[in-house]
């Protein structure tokens, strides 16, 4: 079953809500997205667990939407890998390339790992 308009829609209105307050700092919205062996490398080098970012709280974060170079990888019909470039404004921008795994499972797409790079804007 190849990726279709409607997942790649899905995919990017996910991958762009978990940078969105709203969404992002919404347990029952998070415990919805985030796969049950969720983990993430942040930009920072840390490993975060689904637990860690569940329990995150915090306020509008200043990235640039839509994202850059945004593209889509289908590994099976039921795991697609994601990456792209995002440009977020704290003291100074921090840029990172960054990568998704989602998963469809249960009628849903699931974020199962994420992983942030540090890279210069270009």
């Amino acid at each position: 079953m190849p990726l279709t308009d409607t997942d790649k829609t899905t995919l990017t209105q996910l991958e762009e809500s978990l940078w969105i307050a709203e969404t992002r700092f919404d347990p029952a919205y998070m415990e919805t997205v985030l796969h049950p062996d969720f983990i993430e490398f942040g930009c920072s080098g840390r490993r975060y667990t689904r637990t860690e970012i569940m329990a995150f709280t915090g306020d509008t974060i200043q990235v640039k939407l839509p994202f850059d170079q945004f593209t889509f990888r289908p590994i099976s019909d039921t795991v697609v890998h994601i990456t792209y470039i995002s440009e977020v404004q704290y003291e100074h921008l921090q840029v990172c390339n960054r990568t998704s795994i989602w998963v469809y499972l249960d009628g849903r797409w699931q974020l199962h790992f994420h992983q942030g790079t540090p890279t210069e804007k270009t």
